[in-house]
């Protein structure tokens, strides 16, 4: 019998991280007094309570068209992120958002609605309703399929988002 790896799937952002593993999404959102370096060490604390126990973590990679006041604080807490999972050894592998949104919706310029709706309407047990969430939703569905096991069986023209991802070897998982 084949056991599915434990995935964690994280889409970063800095007022709201959306954090999907197996039947369950949470929004991580700091208080609103918490700003820069307090606002990422609290970030980094919320996330690492969920990755107990993972055999994978699927970051959303950086978007390169943000630009906005905060487009340098969240290029820091993606690094900061980075840093804590090889830090405690979680085994990771990052996603650009145009390949997360091709594997969702089957085009890379969906918008973030597009993702959600997709994922309400395809991913089994999906209830959450933030943006957040189906990314990261959507991130650990990527992940169980690129490591050939499948949450929902998706068109091929989606899955061609799979191929550009080096998915890695996972050691006890069989």
């Amino acid at each position: 019998m084949m056991i599915s790896p434990r995935v964690v799937g994280i889409d970063p952002s800095l007022t709201g991280t959306g954090l999907a593993g197996a039947g369950w999404t949470v929004r991580l959102t700091p208080p609103k007094n918490l700003d820069g370096v307090r606002r990422m060490k609290w970030l980094r604390a919320a996330t690492l309570d969920y990755l107990k126990g993972t055999d994978l973590v699927v970051v959303e990679g950086v978007s390169f068209m943000s630009n906005g006041a905060y487009a340098a604080e969240s290029a820091g807490w993606h690094w900061v992120l980075r840093l804590a999972l090889d830090t405690y050894g979680l085994a990771w592998v990052e996603v650009p958002p145009a390949s997360v949104k091709k594997y969702a919706v089957g085009r890379g310029n969906a918008t973030k609605e597009d993702v959600l709706a997709a994922a309400i309407r395809r991913l089994p047990g999906f209830t959450a309703s933030t943006t957040d969430e189906a990314d990261a939703g959507w991130l650990r569905a990527m992940a169980l399929d690129g490591l050939g096991y499948p949450q929902v069986v998706m068109p091929e023209a989606h899955r061609v988002a799979l191929a550009k991802i080096a998915w890695p070897e996972l050691a006890g998982v069989a």
